[in-house]
């Protein structure tokens, strides 16, 4: 809350804390599903931060989705391309692979996910590194997700993340950063947030508009991409404005953008000592129409 507030002073802009309790979760979850059409794992964030516009009487409002992408923002841009990079090399040392498949074997067994077994072959590539990291169920726990009958269509021909990867965005980019700023762009920007912001905010007559995420400016901006991996943390967005960021705000952290559902829904997210969070905190900036929360 209190970076919140800075930012607000910082540029001038009215400040407004909206609590969000577990009772009005509670009272509003049946139209929460009911919004959303369609399961998802997100947007309810938004749907919150709609409505706490909406009772502002705010109409339109400006999200930064897509900067992430654009900009390289993930941790996963970072971390992920020097995996590969260690892990490629090294899988190619006699006796690596099969000692790494035993260590990755046992660590599925201790932790009950699947998909550490995959993990030394995955991790030579950027699609199998991002797969590993975005994937929520390996290839022999789909059957349960999906039923036995497509499960084994779908895996007719084996299962190869480089391969699934290239039919859902094309062939590789040049740079591994790039590469994984396609394929967030046409997976998780375009399934997921995109799709939960418009649902969200639609659900309390909120237009919200995503200016970051637009053909024109990806086009313009397409001659310098190759250079966005030296500015981590999206500082070139963050020091675009003519009065920047504060540095200490650049610098900081990446946080996420989420509610206590989990601790909401089943008393305490599965933790017996962890005390369960009653209410949840949003913050809107309201001057220029724009949300943020904590």
């Amino acid at each position: 809350m209190a970076v919140a507030a800075k930012i607000a002073g910082h540029y001038g802009i009215r400040h407004f804390v909206r609590r969000v309790r577990k009772s009005e979760f509670l009272a509003d979850l049946p139209r929460i599903l009911d919004s959303m059409d369609q399961p998802s794992i997100d947007g309810i964030n938004t749907w919150y931060a709609s409505k706490a516009v909406a009772e502002r009487g705010l109409k339109v409002v400006v999200s930064g989705v897509g900067g992430d992408e654009l900009f390289l923002g993930y941790e996963s841009f970072v971390q992920l391309p020097r995996l590969v990079r260690a892990w490629r090399p090294m899988s190619w040392i006699p006796g690596a692979m099969a000692m790494a498949n035993v260590v990755a074997g046992a660590r599925a067994g201790r932790t009950g996910n699947s998909r550490w077994k995959y993990a030394p072959k995955w991790a030579r590539s950027i699609a199998g590194a991002w797969w590993l990291r975005r994937s929520v169920c390996s290839p022999e726990e789909l059957p349960v997700v999906m039923g036995r009958e497509r499960a084994e269509a779908a895996l007719a021909g084996g299962f190869s993340p480089d391969a699934w990867i290239r039919d859902m965005t094309g062939d590789c980019a040049a740079l591994p950063e790039l590469d994984l700023a396609r394929i967030e762009s046409m997976s998780y920007l375009r399934n997921q947030l995109l799709r939960d912001s418009d649902w969200a905010s639609m659900a309390h007559s909120v237009e919200l508009r995503t200016p970051l995420v637009d053909a024109h400016l990806l086009r313009g901006l397409q001659p310098y991409l190759h250079s966005f991996r030296k500015f981590p943390k999206k500082t070139l967005l963050a020091r675009a404005p003519g009065k920047s960021l504060p540095e200490d705000v650049i610098g900081r952290r990446k946080t996420g953008f989420g509610i206590p559902i989990g601790q909401w829904l089943d008393g305490n997210g599965g933790d017996m000592k962890k005390p369960i969070r009653q209410s949840w905190m949003l913050e809107v900036a309201g001057a220029y129409e724009t949300m943020s929360g904590v």
